[in-house]
């Protein structure tokens, strides 16, 4: 145990040295001070350009006030005052991107949002806001690149525009030869030139982003390992902390459930009472709300909002998905208090077998006394559809033991030598095995012969002994077959015997040959079939009673039917 710890502490050191090493050895290049130089001249060009732009755009402000206040009519107020708030627009555009690439922050981060009224809406978006955020950080800086070059390219399609339109002004303004049109146009002219200057300083500020961007753009085993590094640093911790206590407090729970049922006389007998299964009904759900509370309070309690945010989406989606299932859920709470259709301590019919219901639980326990490993743990959903019943003592469990003999519908014999839940294998006669899934095999209907079983063979004589068919006949034929038995070495204490006159067929007169054997004569079943009708047609021949050649061929075929399904 000691060695797995100090290996499992080796490990976690070695993945934060391999995190850290890079950043701790990390040494300066030539190249790279080479490039701070020149990016930090570009910061002040930069810098200058947008301080230009916004000097220009005051001196149009000041301008666009004094046409306001010169206005006469009201289109030409409403137009100058619209002029001024497309210049305060820009200039607080330029202002904002001056202050970014100044500090190196975005401004807009330290700003407060307004306080809102309640609303069911905003306030699950306000859950979600800080997972959302939390993966909006991993596409940030490919969103930001991606955005910079549409806005580069937006910049650079609005400076073709007006470097034509400043084209064709300066060429109408070079042919034309009246003075007023040359001013006028000249004028124009300079406008466009303060817009081609704007848009300049607005691509020279983007392409400068840009390069930003993707100068500081890491590989994808860079990136991995910055995230993994920050993630086990942030909420890994956290993560940690409140899967242990959700650990700590179920499994806690759980022992102390299984300690209560141990030590507890209620829980001694095999049917629990109402009380005991609504107590035990209680402590599980206890069991799951305290594991997800203590969760949540290790998440609350470090102040991890996204983790915390994360765990109640679960659960509010497993509530959402589970909505259709409550009643059957609640069918099953009505089990688990020995309400529903199955009953603790009763007898149930579970894929052909019939079980006793020991425990009736998220998982229950049934079991088969005459089954090897004949104990099964299923889910409580498999028993919601079947019906129990009280048990009866003198009612067997399974129609045979291992060692006893069976005959079954299809004419197979043999000896049992497995039975479990699953299976049922046969020793046949001869050695080999025959194996059956459980319940085929109770689909057969199992004779169970090592209990004692009967052979009945039917026989017939000719008419002419019809003087002594009901007297002589079944006497002398008796103690022949007895005799026979004796001679052959069989017990005559495991043979119970009787040959009684059975009816006056058409051709014959037909006499039953009932022979009674204990179980320890189960393995001869058949050698024992055969001896009798070999002893009855032996005492025939030996007392000169003639049988009839219809009935011998009747039996005979009925013999050798019998002896082929076999």
């Amino acid at each position: 145990m000691k060695n797995s710890k100090m290996f499992l502490l080796s490990s976690i050191l070695g993945l934060i040295i391999s995190l850290l090493t890079p950043a701790l050895f990390a040494q300066v290049s030539p190249d790279q001070e080479n490039k701070e130089i020149s990016d930090s001249k570009a910061i002040y060009e930069t810098l200058e350009l947008l301080l230009e732009s916004m000097n220009k755009i005051q001196g149009e402000i000041k301008a666009a006030k004094k046409d306001l206040e010169e206005a006469k009519t009201q289109d030409q107020k409403m137009a100058a005052e619209k002029v001024i708030a497309q210049l305060d627009s820009r200039i607080r555009a330029l202002q904002l991107d001056f202050e970014k690439i100044s500090t190196g922050v975005d401004p807009g981060a330290l700003e407060e949002e307004s306080d809102e009224s309640f609303d069911l809406k905003s306030e699950f978006q306000d859950l979600l806001k800080p997972l959302v955020k939390e993966l909006s950080k991993l596409t940030e800086d490919p969103r930001k690149e991606d955005k910079l070059r549409t806005e580069i390219a937006f910049v650079k399609e609005k400076l073709s525009i007006v470097n034509k339109a400043i084209t064709q002004t300066k060429e109408l303004g070079s042919k034309t030869e009246n003075h007023d049109l040359k001013k006028s146009l000249k004028q124009l002219e300079d406008r466009w030139n303060v817009k081609k200057q704007q848009f300049t300083n607005q691509l020279t500020v983007s392409e400068y982003q840009l390069r930003e961007t993707t100068s500081g753009k890491r590989s994808f085993w860079e990136s991995t390992q910055i995230f993994v590094e920050s993630f086990f640093k942030n909420r890994g911790k956290n993560l940690l902390l409140s899967i242990t206590a959700f650990i700590c407090v179920f499994f806690g729970f759980r022992l102390l459930h299984r300690g209560i049922r141990k030590v507890s006389p209620a829980h001694k007998g095999r049917a629990r009472s109402f009380t005991v299964c609504l107590i035990d009904v209680i402590l599980y759900f206890l069991t799951f709300l305290l594991a997800f509370n203590a969760m949540m309070a290790v998440l609350f309690l470090s102040g991890d909002w996204v983790l915390l945010s994360f765990v109640i989406v679960f659960l509010l989606g497993v509530a959402w998905a589970g909505r259709q299932g409550i009643p059957r859920f609640w069918e099953q709470i009505k089990f688990m208090l020995n309400l529903g259709t199955v009953k603790e301590d009763e007898r149930v019919m579970y894929n052909s077998i019939p079980w006793r219901v020991v425990s009736l639980r998220f998982y229950c326990q049934l079991e088969n006394p005459e089954l090897s490993t004949g104990i099964i743990k299923l889910p409580l959903s498999n028993l919601t559809d079947l019906v129990s019943r009280p048990c009866c003592e003198e009612e067997p469990w399974f129609p045979c033991k291992v060692g006893d003999w069976v005959i079954l519908s299809d004419s197979t014999r043999g000896k049992v030598i497995l039975q479990t839940p699953e299976t049922v294998i046969l020793r046949l006669p001869g050695g080999s095995l025959k194996t059956f899934v459980t319940s085929d095999f109770m689909s057969l209907t199992p004779m169970n012969i090592s209990k004692g079983f009967r052979i009945r063979i039917a026989f017939g004589v000719d008419y002419k002994h019809q003087a002594i068919c009901t007297s002589e006949i079944p006497e002398k034929m008796t103690e022949f077959i007895r005799n026979g038995f004796a001679a052959e070495g069989y017990d005559n204490k495991d043979l119970s015997l009787k040959v009684e006159f059975d009816s006056a067929g058409a051709s014959s007169l037909d006499y039953m040959i009932i022979a009674d054997f204990t179980p320890k004569s189960a393995p001869l079943y058949k050698q024992l079939e055969r001896a009798v009708s070999r002893l009855a047609v032996d005492a025939c021949n030996g007392y000169g009673w003639d049988i009839p050649f219809t009935s011998i061929t009747i039996h005979n075929a009925s013999s050798d039917e019998k002896g082929l399904a076999m």
